[in-house]
């Protein structure tokens, strides 16, 4: 819920503002609605002099393009008719437009047996599609009006900040009829935009003589004590009008607002972005009101534009922290993303589809969808992400199950499934990854797969409904979407439905991968190379290179390079160069043994070697490198008096 100013507050800052009015009559040629309005659904037209909805269509929306300010300070009017004989039609005043949430209060015919208007309903604003009830207090869909009227004037205002009151002039007399009130416009009022408009529904929804009082102010949450509550995922805000109540390395002066964040009952990450926001803004986060700096961000380099911020911090269960979004001196909206891990992704490679949402299932649900494991070595799986919108913070568990080939013609058959492991995370809300680990990583050969993944009895998957079957793939792996089922192994599976996260793998580094063939000796001696250890960029040794079968009483090397594989031919003989110069050698050695045997070995910590010499090649490592190494060894009877080991292929962990 969002906290809002007290009233005292807002009405001292009212009394530092003008009025801002506008009015339309309607009084004008039939046509295009015109004037200062912009359609943002549905069909609008003049008819008679007055607005009238032209089509049939649901919670249709006319905006005024000129009308905007704190909806505290709000006063609508509207005219209103009702065309007698049809039922289910209404017209009705929006309050709020461009933000998270929108106020709508109409007046509706909402019977067949009455003329005219009978009940009045008060929404808000779900999403960019839906509308939900009015989450106040005493409030439901719908009240009946006391006495039903065919037309009047309906006037909106808020007596205090949480209050919605709506007075009715059944007979355009300037006397109020019928009063209707509802409280707890708090819990959205943080989430509200500035902009106003109209609603209508049906072709015989009509209004007149709109008439709206706005009073600028600044943003409810224009100073800390009053910060709205943040919750997690993207809300949007404005600077305008704000003053600074505050002052941060990053950003001493700006005009700003404030957030109230709490992380949830146990520890991980928070993250905090204004990516896309139109305005130049600067974030910081303080442990209380005038407390500590904790950290700062102006123009964050994750972001795709030079003017918005992103940062992340460490927080404790139950940490509380203040978040103020500055503007650098041009005001205007901006945007605000929450997001929170409590377990971080592991190093490796993750194959994600999308994070749409828009559909899902049952709590305790299923999901289905095909793996085709291109590796030969196969994929080690050490974490799943889900999407889910249930409360941040709780823990769930999803289980895996794997059977042959596909799980097209499996889903309702549980004896072709095998249990191959549960994952266990914490939720981070809806169109966020939410990471899970694997208990025991799943190892699965190569080959093709079918999956199911199913939730336990707290939360459900959030999926996306396709048209098609849908694919993702990398080099290793492919994904193909996929079905659904409200419970698990039971009923007709919803398809094609696109199961939305990653799955992800080689958390403990991909094996290094041998390649090229190894050159057969003078003695019939193939040498190979092999790995050892963890080729970790942050460690300065722990990750040898051995050579085995080579020539004994043989001098010899190891070399690498970081531009890639070969196969070249050494001169005329079996071996092959494997590495794209240039390259780096090691230094020389004896590989020990008999001669004439293949019991020889060449071996060396190359960790070590790169930081004993700083200046080699692909010095100063970082992770993500991808490095291509090599044996040589004298073999003065082979062409070229040399042979060369099979390769390997490697890439740094962290």
């Amino acid at each position: 819920m969002q906290r809002i100013a007290p009233l005292a507050a807002l009405l001292a800052l009212a009394t530092h503002a003008s009025a801002q009015s506008w009015s339309d009559d309607f009084n004008r040629a039939n046509g295009p609605i015109g004037g200062s309005w912009t359609t943002v659904s549905g069909t609008w037209a003049i008819v008679n002099n007055q607005g009238a909805h032209t089509s049939t269509a649901t919670n249709t929306i006319l905006q005024h393009t000129l009308a905007s300010g704190s909806y505290a300070s709000t006063v609508a009017e509207l005219d209103v008719f009702s065309n007698t004989g049809t039922a289910s039609y209404f017209s009705g005043v929006l309050i709020g437009l461009g933000g998270a949430d929108t106020i709508m209060v109409k007046i509706q015919d909402q019977s067949t047996t009455l003329t005219g208007f009978t009940n009045i309903a008060i929404y808000h604003r779900t999403s960019a599609t839906a509308w939900g009830a009015w989450t106040g207090t005493g409030t439901a869909a719908f009240a009946a009006l006391s006495v039903p009227f065919v037309s009047g004037r309906m006037k909106v205002f808020f007596p205090t900040p949480d209050t919605i009151q709506i007075d009715i002039d059944t007979d355009f007399n300037g006397t109020t009829d019928q009063t209707y009130s509802r409280t707890g416009v708090g819990t959205i009022a943080a989430n509200l935009g500035l902009a106003h408009g109209l609603s209508a529904w049906n072709t015989t929804a009509v209004f007149d003589n709109w008439n709206l009082s706005v009073t600028p102010q600044p943003p409810s949450n224009n100073t800390c004590v009053n910060a709205s509550v943040l919750n997690y995922g993207t809300i949007v805000g404005t600077t305008s009008l704000a003053t600074n109540d505050g002052s941060s390395s990053c950003d001493p002066t700006g005009n700003d607002v404030w957030y109230a964040y709490t992380a949830p009952t146990l520890g991980g990450t928070v993250n905090f972005s204004t990516c896309g926001s139109a305005i130049d803004t600067v974030l910081s986060v303080y442990d209380t009101c005038g407390g500590n700096l904790l950290a700062c961000n102006d123009n964050g380099a994750v972001c795709t534009t030079g003017v918005a911020d992103a940062l992340s911090l460490q927080v404790t269960p139950s940490q509380q922290l203040r978040i103020r979004i500055s503007d650098k001196g041009t005001p205007g909206a901006f945007s605000l993303k929450t997001t929170f891990q409590a377990i971080p992704p592991c190093p490796g490679t993750a194959l994600t589809t999308a994070f749409a949402g828009g559909n899902g299932g049952s709590l305790g649900g299923q999901v289905f969808f095909d793996l085709n494991v291109l590796r030969p070595s196969g994929l080690t799986f050490s974490q799943l992400e889900i999407n889910a919108g249930e409360p941040v913070g709780s823990v769930f568990t999803a289980s895996m199950y794997t059977t042959p080939g596909t799980y097209v013609g499996n889903e309702i058959n549980s004896a072709a499934w095998t249990l191959v492991g549960t994952a266990t995370g914490v939720l981070n809300g809806a169109n966020q990854p939410s990471i899970a680990n694997f208990a025991t990583p799943i190892t699965l050969p190569a080959g093709s797969y079918g999956v199911a993944l199913i939730a336990d009895t707290t939360w459900g998957f959030d999926y996306t409904t396709g048209t098609a079957i849908t694919q993702y793939s990398n080099a290793d792996l492919v994904l193909t979407a996929g079905a659904a089922l409200n419970v698990p192994w039971t009923g007709t599976p919803f398809t094609p439905r696109l199961f939305n996260g990653s799955l992800r793998y080689d958390c403990n580094g991909a094996p290094p991968s041998s390649y090229c063939t190894a050159g057969t000796t003078t003695n019939g001696c193939n040498a190979t190379l092999a790995a050892s250890g963890t080729p970790s960029a942050s460690a300065t040794s722990g990750f040898t290179l051995s050579i085995a079968n080579v020539e004994g009483q043989k001098q010899g090397l190891l070399f690498y390079s970081v531009t890639g594989r070969q196969a070249v031919q050494w001169g005329t003989g079996t071996s092959f160069l494997c590495v794209k110069s240039p390259t780096q050698r090691l230094p020389s050695q004896s590989s020990g043994g008999s001669v004439s045997a293949c019991d020889g070995s060449l071996s060396a910590d190359w960790l070590a070697f790169i930081a004993a010499n700083p200046s080699s090649i692909g010095a100063p490592l970082a992770a993500g490198q991808v490095f291509q190494a090599q044996g040589w060894f004298r073999d003065p009877p082979a062409p070229k008096s040399t042979s060369l080991s099979n390769a390997l292929e490697f890439t740094l962990l962290p």
